[in-house]
């Protein structure tokens, strides 16, 4: 590591005195758990209904797909360009995604490779 008077000879590094931390104020009673008890309120036990009809329900959980710009085989061969080149950087995105997909278990989807005319 490279220390401050290497790189400007001449300059001192500047040192504060250390001070003591300020005191956060307390939270007043009765507002802690308040984000909590919202958030509880917010899920709905059962559907609201008035005069026979369905107004609100609960949203369905959701399983988002994503599909990726490039195909399996373009990725292998994004990631052995050179650095500089564009085709690098979406195939670098694109594992980037993967990754981070298979963490959070979302499915992903490669397009369909594209058809040669005959």
């Amino acid at each position: 590591m490279v220390s401050l008077p290497e790189i400007l000879p001449g300059r001192k590094e500047e040192t504060a005195p250390i001070g003591e931390r300020p005191v956060l104020p307390e939270t007043p009673p009765g507002t802690e758990g308040y984000i909590e008890k919202v958030e509880k309120e917010a899920e709905l036990k059962s559907p609201v209904t008035h005069a026979g009809q369905t107004l609100v329900t609960s949203p369905a959980a959701q399983t988002p797909k994503i599909t990726l710009p490039l195909t399996q085989a373009q990725i292998q061969l994004g990631l052995h360009q050179q650095v500089f080149a564009s085709l690098r950087w979406l195939a670098e995105w694109c594992l980037r995604q993967l990754k981070k997909a298979a963490r959070l278990g979302i499915q992903i989807v490669f397009p369909s490779p594209p058809q040669n005319p005959t």
